[in-house]
Formats: C-alpha cells, sequence, structure tokens
C-alpha cells in the first residue's frame, strides 16, 4: 500500500493569529478585542462602539514588557460562557490569561467580594469583563502586571478593580495611563492578578 502523502496546509485557513476574537457584554454595550500586531496580540475595549481603552504591549527586546505578551489566542466556551483564553512568552517567563464576561461581577456592597474575587464597588448589580492572568518564570520577575491607555481623555466611562494584593495605579508622568501590578514575590515561580472592567456607574 502506498505511503499517503501529507496534505499540505491551506494558507487562507483561519489560525490563531488570523480573526479579531472579540467578546461582548450582555447588553453589547462593552466589548473586548484581542487582534494581531508584530508579534504578540493587542486588546482594546470598546464602550457603544468607542474605543476607550487600549493595553500597552511592549516590544520584543523587553523581557517584562507592560502588558502580558500573548501570542495565541482562542474563544471557547466555558460551561457555557464564551472566554477568551491565551498564552504567550517572553524572556523566561510564560503568561497565560481568560478573559470573560461576567452579569454579576460588580455590586452594590463596597466592602463585599464576589465569588470570583472582584470587590463589588458600583451602586447597582453590574457586569464586567473579568481578567484572570498567571506568569510562571525562573528567574525573579522585575515588572508583572497590565497597562493600559485611556483613548477618549474621559476616565470615568469604566471602572477597573483589582481583587487580592493586586494593585491599580496611574503613573504621575502618564496621566491617561492605567497599571495593574501583581504583588512581586521573589520565591514564587507564579504570579497571578486579576481584575475587572465595566461601565462606571455613572453610565
Amino acid at each position: 500500500m502506498p505511503t499517503p502523502k501529507p496534505v499540505a496546509p491551506n494558507p487562507a485557513a483561519p489560525t490563531s493569529k488570523s480573526p479579531v476574537h472579540r467578546l461582548e457584554s450582555s447588553d453589547g454595550r462593552l466589548a473586548i478585542e484581542y487582534a494581531w500586531s508584530g508579534d504578540r496580540f493587542l486588546h482594546r475595549l470598546l464602550v457603544d462602539g468607542r474605543v476607550c481603552l487600549s493595553s500597552v504591549d511592549g516590544d520584543a527586546s523587553e523581557s517584562w514588557p507592560p502588558s502580558p505578551p500573548i501570542q495565541d489566542v482562542s474563544l471557547e466556551p466555558i460551561q457555557d460562557v464564551p472566554m477568551i483564553l491565551g498564552v504567550g512568552g517572553a524572556g523566561s517567563g510564560h503568561w497565560s490569561i481568560s478573559v470573560g464576561w461576567r452579569d454579576d461581577a460588580f455590586g452594590p456592597a463596597p466592602s463585599s467580594y464576589t465569588e470570583s474575587g472582584i470587590k463589588r464597588f458600583t451602586d447597582t448589580n453590574a457586569g464586567a469583563f473579568v481578567f484572570d492572568i498567571a506568569c510562571r518564570s525562573k528567574q525573579p520577575p522585575v515588572f508583572l502586571g497590565s497597562t493600559y491607555r485611556h483613548e477618549t481623555g474621559d476616565e470615568r466611562l469604566v471602572e477597573i478593580q483589582t481583587m487580592g494584593e493586586s494593585q491599580l495605579t496611574t503613573p504621575t508622568d502618564q496621566p491617561l495611563h492605567t497599571v495593574i501590578t501583581a504583588k512581586l514575590d521573589r520565591s514564587a515561580a507564579t504570579h497571578r492578578w486579576i481584575y475587572a472592567i465595566g461601565l462606571h456607574c455613572s453610565q
């Protein structure tokens, strides 16, 4: 019997890097998009079709970039909930992400937390995109976090909240940037940070 010839890949077939991976909120007002650019996926948050936040991602020269260097992304149903899943690496680090919409991520009690650990702080129950990110590294990290640029100049369009020991800061020299950082532990091989982005309660 002749040996079957290998099938050549179809160059027109979609890959994880070719489409824009998009999630929308339950009401359609918010959307998150991951799109390939250069050597990694960049992402942005849209409010009513208008770009509100864009990730600040760095380049291949940085071992500890300002946002996770994600090179592979897929859109998968997890317990019937659409999720964006991604992995990537830089230097000695390996990052993984999951992003999904939760209708109850924000709630009215300022001192309470949801099951996922996201702080509830708005006046009414509200949904948000929840980002769960981890990085495993063989060397102590210099920086681990996610960085965003406010594209509209109005930071009141969206709320960003962290959980646990993650921190939310605004650089003094870049007032339209927001940085979510993981707490660094030089003895830990894996670091994790979780945060949620939703509409500001005034919206």
